[in-house]
């Protein structure tokens, strides 16, 4: 069962982390599987963050999740580091084809810098 792990560290506010998992090793589905897409951001800002950094999941060509809010933390220097956990920070639960690229995009339009971490569960089921 393969776990792709990624954090994006201090994504800048009105900016962009495209195809997080480019270059990883199942980037691209071997078997037909069954995908989970773990994500949660944090801030160490001392202020609520306004809005919630979003996450973009395209799989196999078509877009399952588009600009879904993520669960997010601020306000201590633990925060620094949101440590997505399964399975209370699950965004995306679904099957793919062998074959099938994946592919997470985040943007942060939140008033803050935020750190996400991402866990990418791939399950074969064939």
């Amino acid at each position: 069962m393969p776990v792709m792990r990624k954090r994006t560290s201090a994504l800048a506010v009105n900016t962009k982390a495209a195809a997080i998992f480019n270059g990883e090793l199942h980037e691209y589905l071997e078997r037909p599987s069954m995908v989970r897409i773990y994500a949660k951001g944090a801030s160490n800002a001392a202020t609520a963050i306004v809005n919630a950094p979003k996450i973009t999941i395209n799989l196999g060509g078509s877009v399952v999740a588009n600009r879904q809010e993520i669960s997010a933390q601020f306000g201590t220097t633990a925060a620094t580091v949101p440590n997505a956990i399964k399975p209370d920070d699950l965004v995306y639960e679904g099957v793919a084809q062998a074959g099938s690229r994946l592919v997470v995009d985040y943007d942060n339009d939140t008033t803050q810098a935020v750190n996400i971490d991402t866990i990418a569960d791939i399950q074969p089921i064939a």
